[in-house]
């Protein structure tokens, strides 16, 4: 079926649109609101209300051979420099010669250009026009081509030049201005020095009896001007000052004017939150032409990652010890490498010293009003049709405000609201020590010679339980299931979790899960001798408090002066509305964890709201790259049925694979989320192409460890330095370790040249079986492992 385009404007613009689509298979309508074609370089003698007009005497300032059509040489024995009848000749030859005209709908005039109910779907627009009788018409179109230019609507800045009121001359703007001859030995006065301004001075200076530029202000018939001078009796006054930019007929999110710049698809997106998450969000507005604008509570960027002496009441907290679960290479923002001299595993200086390179690479920070908080995101009255929200902000010192978007990004995450269930534990009423959150907790300071009990063996339990017992006297861990303790050094004194992730690692792990998952066992258990190591003693969970002591559900009881519950945190979006917080299980219903899927229009995504086995920066990334595609309507989301439907089958795979709870409402699979969101974005790495184009590279994509840089291969978003960031990955991992020389013996190529073969062979394999669509789970084994920060 062919696609029909709308060409708004016959102008030489519009003439090259409507061939074009042809030239394409297309098929074009251009609509016309005069009676000829030609647009700015049709002369009229009285100018007409929105449409461009120039003077009897301009000549194209561009030679005949630097401006003609492509494939339509302009005829040798017209001049090099055009008056403009001859330009308006050309172009009627050019029409003629391609049979554009039939394409033209004259006389008619476009009121609107919308998008469908349906545009992020179908991506279709409901054109409006109306003829020279008043009859008005609805058209649907595939795509849209603006073709007015910018010369229709006059600029004249009367209030700029005081006196003007009392000016008793005659003044208009150059677009008004035909032929010099009625000013003839008239004093004249021409404002602005452009081309329009340059060649009426000049063409009134054969006839005038004096021109001058560069007025200070006017009073009755006299013209003061910069450096002091006064003209008496001044007759006339051109204002070449521009023209204005409008498309009136367009929707402000489409486009907006901002001085003398007009940007298309300017939508305005609210981000909400300034870690990593919103900066992500903020860059990918940026990259897709949006215009973002960060709101966030605090004085500063970082969110979890801003360490602060002492916690601050609704925001995300950490501990003076922190460092990251991730390495540097696989936590990395896919277009920013971290500088080479980073330890692999950061602390959290090292973490927000990172994310503070990034926000001043992109210039990020313009764009975020610090302490300022959100009170609530609500849909306007007409969000059926525009999809806009209400977001109502209060800034630190100063009063509420309410601002209008298109779209919001929720950037808040969900380590801000500890969840403290002291009910679950008898006796703590009576507890004759001292308890907290580990939300609360900075240090081990304090704690010397106390006798510590910590509940709960998630990161920050383990964690707070090692960093304790440095001081403690004794430290017990209170565990309600068990876990495997994964360390952060893997094999060979390597990060731990670029060793064994590979895509090829998935594809064994789906082949073979059981024995995957026995393999990984054992691993563990040969690291660790778990009924041995450590000076941290694991208790089973906690029954209840007597004075103080504890007694465990195994009856023994121990006395303790300090309680550390690690016991997660509650989420909550108190801003957004009750309907966009139902639960599946205990996550939010959100399609692939950022859309609503009940929105009647798809401006509103929630990112970062996720966990994974695996660094949340690579997952937030993609989920506000995709984001801002949808916003835009360059990619489109399913049903609202298919959408719920993937959501039940999403949340049943969740809690069959992972230990889900209501404190830990959500976990996916790694590679394959990032795998699924990178298909609708369009940059999922395609290995078998790879292996034809750029072997090398395939292999490092699909044997070494899959790092965020493979989403900038390709697609939207491509960043050239992608392939280079693959292949040093190895020597920005080496180099914190590189503290002395150490020669390698030398590689057989014999050897070298059987491992390419094996490894050409894995990668074909590899390739067929993944598009098969084996990318089900990733360690989707019963076992409940520490996940990655």
């Amino acid at each position: 079926m062919t696609r029909r385009v709308a060409v708004i404007g016959g102008g030489s613009s519009g003439l090259a649109c409507i061939k074009c689509c042809l030239d394409e298979g297309l098929e074009p309508v251009c609509y016309e609101s005069s009676d000829d074609i030609g647009g700015l370089w049709k002369f009229k003698e009285n100018p007409e209300p929105d449409r461009a007009s120039i003077y009897h005497s301009v000549i194209i300032n561009t030679s005949k051979e630097m401006m003609c059509f492509s494939d339509f040489p302009i005829p040798a024995h017209f001049p090099n420099y055009m008056h403009n009848s001859l330009i308006m000749d050309y172009f009627r030859m050019f029409a003629d010669h391609f049979q554009l005209t039939k394409h033209i709908r004259f006389n008619t005039k476009v009121l609107q250009v919308r998008q469908r109910s349906d545009f992020s779907h179908s991506g279709q627009w409901d054109v409006e026009t109306e003829n020279k009788h008043g009859k008005t018409e609805k058209h649907i179109f595939d795509a849209v081509m603006i073709c007015i230019g910018h010369h229709c609507h006059p600029n004249l800045p009367l209030h700029d030049f005081q006196g003007i009121d009392t000016f008793k001359g005659t003044h208009f703007h150059s677009r008004d201005y035909k032929t010099p001859e009625e000013w003839r030995n008239k004093k004249a006065v021409v404002i602005g020095i452009g081309n329009s301004g340059g060649d009426i001075a000049v063409e009134l200076s054969r006839v005038t009896k004096q021109v001058k530029p560069n007025i200070r202000r006017f009073q009755g018939s006299s013209v003061e001007f910069e450096e002091g001078s006064v003209v008496e009796d001044v007759d006339l006054v051109v204002f070449a000052t521009g023209y204005r930019f409008s498309f009136p007929f367009l929707a402000s999110h489409v486009t907006s004017v901002s001085g003398n710049k007009a940007s298309l698809y300017n939508m305005k997106v609210a981000v909400i939150g300034a870690g990593v998450s919103g900066l992500t969000s903020i860059k990918a507005c940026l990259d897709e032409g949006l215009q973002p604008t960060c709101f966030e509570s605090s004085h500063d960027i970082g969110g979890l990652w801003r360490f602060k002496e002492k916690p601050e009441p609704g925001r995300a907290n950490i501990y003076q010890s922190v460092v990251i679960n991730s390495s540097k290479e696989k936590m990395a923002f896919s277009d920013f490498p971290p500088p080479a001299d980073l330890p692999n595993n950061m602390h959290h200086s090292e973490v927000l010293q990172y994310i503070r390179l990034y926000a001043q690479a992109f210039n990020l920070l313009q764009n975020i009003h610090f302490k300022t908080s959100v009170l609530s995101v609500r849909q306007t009255p007409d969000f059926a049709a525009t999809g806009r929200w209400e977001v109502e902000t209060e800034r630190t010192e100063g009063p509420r405000e309410t601002h209008v978007f298109d779209a919001v990004i929720v950037c808040t995450g969900h380590f801000s609201h500890p969840h403290l269930p002291l009910s679950d534990f008898p006796g703590i009423e009576s507890f004759e020590g001292r308890y907290f959150h580990s939300w609360d907790y900075c240090n081990a300071e304090g704690l010397q010679g106390k006798r510590v009990v910590v509940i709960g063996i998630g990161n920050s339990g383990g964690d707070i339980a090692v960093d304790i017992s440095r001081v403690a006297e004794k430290v017990y861990l209170s565990t309600r299931s068990g876990a495997w303790v994964v360390g952060r050094v893997g094999q060979g004194g390597l990060p731990g979790d670029i060793v064994g992730t590979s895509r090829l690692d998935m594809m064994i792990q789906e082949l073979f899960p059981s024995w995957v998952s026995r393999m990984v066992e054992k691993k563990l258990d040969e690291a660790y001798d778990h009924k041995l190591y450590g000076r941290v003693q694991v208790k089973p969970n906690v029954k209840e408090f007597c004075g103080s002591s504890v007694v465990f559900v195994d009856g023994s009881i121990d006395e303790v002066d300090v309680v550390v519950f690690a016991t997660g945190y509650n989420y909550s979006f108190p801003f957004l509305p009750s309907a966009l917080q139902a639960k599946s299980g205990y996550r939010l219903r959100l399609y692939k964890h950022v859309f609503p899927p009940a929105l009647s229009q798809p401006t509103l995504a929630v990112v970062g709201f996720i966990n994974g086995l695996g660094s949340i920066t690579p997952l937030s990334e993609m989920q506000a790259r995709w984001a801002t595609r949808v916003f835009k309507g360059l990619s489109a989301l399913p049903s609202e049925e298919a959408m719920n439907k993937e959501i039940e089958k999403d949340t049943e795979t969740m809690h069959q694979s992972f230990a889900c709870s209501e404190r830990n409402p959500l976990q996916v699979d790694y590679i394959p989320y990032l795998d699924s969101v990178a298909e609708q974005v369009g940059v999922r790495p395609n290995i078998l192409w790879l292996m034809l184009k750029d072997p090398r590279l395939a292999l490092q994509v699909l044997l070494g460890p899959c790092t965020p840089y493979q989403y900038r291969l390709s697609g939207p978003g491509q960043w050239d330095g992608a392939r280079d960031a693959i292949l040093t990955q190895w020597e920005r991992v080496l180099q914190p370790f590189r503290t002395r020389v150490v020669l390698e013996p030398e590689t057989r190529p014999s050897s070298r040249r059987s491992a390419i073969v094996i490894l050409s062979g894995a990668a074909l394999l590899y390739c067929f079986l993944y598009r098969k669509h084996l990318t089900s789970s990733f360690f989707s084994s019963p076992l409940f492992f520490r996940s990655l920060k």
